[in-house]
């Protein structure tokens, strides 16, 4: 077997980039992970309704997210043969698997000498109970999150491309527009592509909107019709603070100095900051039963390869016991994240099993809905 590989020098560069490149590992990994945790429950009322909606509710509700529930209901057609919970729990989780990768191509684009730790974007990632809990729950801003960070991956290449991306985001959740200027400054596009970018993508979103309206605006849970925030613009942010510091724990010193060492010479990564951070804080961030916060930590997440880049051009002495702390940070940041949303995920299918029968009387709006999709 050996002598065949020598022979065939195409196939030996070909395994040897694949096991340097670690996308591919991190997805396995993360698809394995997430085949283990996946409880076949939700925990909102808003995620029920969603797989509600999305199996055969009248297309006019919930318009506003109509870029994540229409192609839930072609994921549901598509798996007859699964629980709706079950097949909706697997596009979220494939979402979300999709920003890993590109959490690392953006990361190496910003730093591209950090070889020896590309991978730091996607494992800050995967060190959030957050981002576990929105990939193994249905929810919007796992979606809106990868379609941003989509846009910013391909934005270099083709602008067009990228305002499709950031359009159909802004059709998951409007809010996605308080993120696209902080996009836009991370793709580092000229005036010309950005006002080309920008221009496709409101474009693109009058048009939905336009075929969508007046459901969009006022039917069903159009955008009028959502309730008022219960999250002020000062608490969002703290808790968007505290996404970055509590829950990525010691997970967040990559992100961190990452963030530090882009900065020394840029003041453009403090201005994706800002700008990202106020964002979150105006468009996406007002209830507090939801996972607002996640896009900002999957738009910042590639400075982490910044750490990377450093520990590159460390002595090589230092390099190796450097890169085995990481390790072990983000192997127990791992282990904690997943221990924390299995914890979470066992309450919430307690809970189900307490809805017995297919109508409760007394039940509060989130229940009504737990229970009418416990009953499909």
């Amino acid at each position: 077997m050996s002598s065949a590989l020598t022979r065939s020098p195409r196939l030996v560069f070909h395994a040897r980039g694949i096991l340097r490149a670690p996308g591919p590992w991190l997805v396995a990994l993360w698809l394995v992970l997430c085949a283990y945790l996946q409880h076949p429950v939700e925990r909102s009322g808003d995620g029920a309704a969603y797989v509600l909606q999305a199996l055969d509710g009248p297309w006019q509700d919930r318009a506003v997210h109509v870029g994540a529930l229409l192609p839930l209901r072609f994921w549901l057609r598509a798996l007859p043969g699964l629980s709706p919970i079950t097949a909706a729990h697997g596009l979220t989780v494939l979402w979300l698997g999709a920003a890993l990768p590109l959490s690392i191509a953006v990361g190496a684009r910003l730093a591209p000498r950090a070889r020896v730790a590309r991978a730091f974007p996607a494992l800050t990632l995967l060190v959030s109970a957050t981002f576990w809990d929105a990939a193994l729950f249905t929810e919007v801003y796992g979606p809106l999150a990868t379609l941003v960070l989509a846009g910013v991956w391909i934005a270099p290449r083709s602008a067009i491309a990228a305002g499709l991306f950031w359009a159909w985001a802004a059709l998951v959740h409007p809010g996605a527009w308080a993120l696209v200027p902080a996009a836009v400054l991370l793709a580092d596009l000229d005036r010309k592509q950005a006002l080309l970018a920008l221009g496709t993508a409101v474009l693109l979103f009058a048009a939905s909107v336009g075929l969508l309206w007046p459901s969009w605006w006022g039917g069903g849970r159009g955008l009028a019709g959502l309730p008022a925030r219960d999250v002020s613009v000062l608490q969002a942010i703290q808790r968007s603070v505290r996404l970055i510091t509590r829950d990525l724990g010691l997970g967040a010193a990559p992100l961190l100095a990452g963030l530090v060492l882009a900065s020394r010479r840029d003041r453009r990564p403090g201005l994706v900051v800002l700008l990202a951070l106020v964002g979150t804080a105006l468009g996406l961030d007002w209830y507090r039963d939801n996972a607002g916060p996640l896009p900002l930590l999957v738009l910042l997440a590639p400075f982490a390869a910044h750490a990377g880049g450093w520990m590159q051009n460390t002595a090589a002495s230092l390099r190796r016991p450097l890169a085995a702390a990481a390790l072990a940070v983000f192997a127990v940041g791992l282990a904690e994240a997943t221990s924390r949303h299995d914890a979470v995920a066992r309450s919430a299918e307690r809970s189900w099993e307490q809805l017995e029968g297919c109508e409760g009387e007394g039940d509060d709006w989130a229940t009504a809905q737990r229970r009418a999709l416990s009953c499909r």
